[in-house]
């Protein structure tokens, strides 16, 4: 993103700069005024050709002539400090512009970071929890409790039916055993009752041979 915006801004300086040139060159020919180039061969059409003894070419040169063209190129130069100024003027304006947007690029990453981490993020117990994290764990947390709760039920569940046979078990003991009670009182009492007859018997023995003797 950086590089995208200091292509951009390059790229605005030098149409920036493009289109001072091109608007001194359109004012010279608005103006009728020639360029340096268009002055030096106007110099040379005028100019007297002079041959030397080798026949090599050479051009006289009014002094005129010459000193007008020195004080072109001379604000020409002049001209062209004035435009290098102007545009290193607008290239660290275009610098600190650059520098301005940076920090305001860091800045704003800076809170969508942060912004990412707080939504990716919450505090519980004191912990500072991974969202995903705390999902698990809570998740392994609910998953342990419920198989406890699951597994004391089973354990009560056992408890219970085992209790209940086993008092079922007592009950059917204590009947068979009342039952056992039971027929042994009447057992008891039905050996009572034969004692009892023999007894009499021999009693009416006895007294049937007392008499007998006696007699």
């Amino acid at each position: 993103m950086k590089k995208k915006l200091w292509a951009l801004l390059l790229g605005s300086f030098l149409v920036g700069s493009i289109s001072v040139a091109s608007a001194q060159g359109t004012e010279q020919a608005a103006t009728g005024e020639q360029t340096l180039k268009e002055q030096f061969q106007s110099l040379k059409k005028s100019s007297t050709t002079y041959k030397n003894g080798a026949g090599v070419p050479y051009k006289v040169i009014k002094e005129v002539s010459y000193d007008k063209i020195v004080r072109v190129v001379e604000d020409s130069i002049v001209g062209h400090r004035n435009l290098l100024k102007q545009t290193n003027a607008q290239l660290a304006e275009s610098n600190e512009e650059i520098v301005r947007l940076n920090d305001m690029i860091s800045s704003k990453d800076k809170e969508i970071e942060e912004n990412i981490y707080q939504v990716s993020h919450l505090t519980a117990l004191g912990i500072d929890w991974n969202k995903n994290t705390f999902k698990v764990t809570s998740f392994g947390i609910i998953l342990s409790l419920v198989a406890a709760l699951v597994f004391a039920f089973t354990r009560v569940k056992f408890s219970n039916n085992t209790a209940a046979s086993k008092t079922s078990d007592y009950e059917e003991l204590h009947e068979e055993f009342e039952s056992y009670k039971q027929r042994m009182r009447e057992r008891e009492t039905k050996l009572r009752r034969e004692l009892t007859t023999e007894m009499n018997k021999v009693e009416e023995l006895k007294a049937s041979l007392k008499r007998g003797t006696n007699a």
